[in-house]
């Protein structure tokens, strides 16, 4: 029996993929003094009214408690906010501070963007958007 080529495979190449794209992100983020996990947590808030610590977690795959620290920092840089949630006092939600500017961070994923998808055409990238999309839900919903 052959034995399989590992770089044939599908789950290799998005592997190598999810580890150089914050490699390559982490020095221009440095210039604007913010971490990886940082902008990790700075992104899943755009667009959310009020997340808790916990859900926050649950969308990093982390534990809670491996977040206090960098929302901590990132509260004393003026990103993000804490609000004592009306339903239950115990709970913290999360917010982007509405003054918090984004732009820089804003042109590294889109200049990091670029350089992925550099040399593909729309409709190719349009067709891989919609398989990874697939891929996910056939994953999470094994979850």
């Amino acid at each position: 029996m052959a034995m399989m080529n590992y770089d044939d495979l599908l789950m290799p190449q998005i592997s190598k993929l999810s580890r150089l794209v914050p490699q390559l992100m982490e020095a221009p983020l440095k210039e604007i003094n913010i971490s990886m996990q940082e902008f990790r947590i700075v992104g899943l808030l755009i667009g959310e009214v009020g997340i808790s610590q916990k859900d926050l977690a649950k969308k990093l795959s982390v534990k809670a408690s491996t977040l206090s620290v960098a929302i901590s920092v990132l509260e004393g840089k003026g990103y993000i906010n804490r609000k004592v949630s009306p339903v239950d006092k115990r709970v913290n939600l999360l917010t982007l501070d509405d003054d918090a500017d984004l732009s820089e961070a804003n042109d590294i994923v889109l200049g990091m963007e670029d350089m992925l998808i550099e040399g593909i055409s729309k409709k190719d990238m349009e067709i891989t958007k919609r398989v990874l999309k697939r891929m996910w839900v056939n994953l999470s919903s094994r979850l």
